[in-house]
């Protein structure tokens, strides 16, 4: 009898053991969805979708993106309200950036044209390993830009203060036409 109970001891603590460790590896898994859930819900948020439509629109509408689209390469490019001429106007870009809450390091705002050469996933993709946007994008922004599709001309990309972003894609025709 003796001899039967310890061994039913020593079953119930090797099934206790093999529990916990099921139960760590299921908090661990629900851990990283949540992790991921929460980092991926400051991604193309609708606010943050509308916001970047209308300052895309205030570029197209003062032609900084006309002006730009045909030099473009592969690189990144910053649009600034520097880039616009008329005084008043640049007062507006500059209180229109504060108002929607643009992320703004070392006096730039965080908007960027994010150009492609062809109309290919791949290539677009590759793009994101050169030093030029490993410099400019952190890690987690590089992440978010590879989960968009390709696109033929190019994106409108916008980080904001509370580190949220969203980009739109934007073909050249959309935006001169």
């Amino acid at each position: 009898m003796k001899n039967k109970k310890g061994f039913i001891f020593v079953e119930t603590i090797v099934v206790i053991a093999i529990l916990s460790i099921a139960l760590i590896f299921t908090y661990r898994a629900f851990h990283n969805v949540t992790n991921l859930s929460q980092r991926r819900s400051k991604w193309d948020d609708s606010v943050y979708l509308y916001r970047t439509y209308y300052i895309a629109e205030f570029f197209k509408g003062n032609g900084i993106i006309e002006a730009i689209v045909p030099d473009y390469h592969t690189e990144p490019i910053s649009l600034s309200c520097d880039l616009i001429e008329e005084e008043d106007i640049i007062n507006f870009c500059r209180d229109l950036i504060e108002r929607l809450g643009v992320s703004i390091v070392s006096g730039k705002e965080r908007i960027y044209l994010l150009p492609a050469e062809q109309n290919d996933d791949h290539h677009y993709k590759d793009n994101l390993e050169t030093p030029t946007y490993i410099d400019i994008f952190s890690a987690r922004e590089i992440s978010y830009l590879r989960t968009t599709s390709g696109f033929s001309k190019f994106r409108i990309f916008i980080i904001f203060e509370d580190d949220s972003f969203a980009s739109l894609r934007a073909d050249y025709y959309e935006l001169s036409g």
